[in-house]
């Protein structure tokens, strides 16, 4: 697991509600490399312990501007995305959004900073909305206004182009996911929905 995935873990897991996820490394994922590790408290404070460890009191001596600097530091986000996936909460799920549905987003958010894909993509042209974008009234049902991290549900980037990028689903399938226009003022980041 990576720093990013550890300490992002570790905010997540400060809720009391949330004892773990199941984590699949950041690296190239093959047939024969296809590792799936269950994180869970425990874990992610050994994890935690081998690097540089948070504070010991949790979220409270953590500010909200340095989740969000080690969300840009580690995960290579620019700095308006890093702000804002720092302050979603794995246990306010917005609007209709399912609650495992909400942590399995949140977590793949999580692989993206780790993955560095949140660089390559500012570089590439792709906005918040293209990434974590949904419908503003019905966020979860409405999958045509869903962004490329909505649809991983628990799969990986593997290409990032431009236009489209190359996701590999939790069973092994690819799929094609092509950026399209968005329907700007119904199609809203995830961080701007109401918990």
């Amino acid at each position: 697991m990576t720093s990013a995935a550890a300490r992002v873990l570790h905010l997540f897991l400060e809720k009391r509600d949330v004892i773990g996820v199941t984590h699949v490394p950041g690296r190239a994922v093959t047939p024969e490399s296809q590792v799936v590790t269950t994180v869970t408290p425990d874990t992610c404070q050994e994890q935690l312990d081998r690097e540089k460890p948070l504070p010991r009191e949790g979220l409270a001596g953590i500010h909200f501007e340095e989740r969000a600097a080690i969300v840009e530091h580690d995960g290579s986000a620019p700095r308006a995305w890093a702000d804002a996936l720092a302050r979603l909460d794995a246990n306010k799920p917005p609007g209709d959004v399912p609650p495992l549905r909400w942590l399995r987003f949140i977590d793949d958010c999580a692989h993206f900073l780790d993955g560095r894909w949140a660089e390559r993509a500012a570089a590439f042209g792709w906005g918040p909305l293209d990434l974590f974008g949904c419908d503003r009234e019905r966020p979860f049902p409405r999958i045509d206004h869903l962004g490329l991290l909505w649809l991983l549900n628990g799969g990986s980037i593997l290409e990032l182009h431009r236009d489209r990028a190359i996701i590999e689903t939790g069973g092994g399938g690819r799929h094609v996911y092509c950026r399209r226009p968005i329907a700007v003022g119904r199609v809203v980041p995830a961080w701007e929905l109401r918990q």
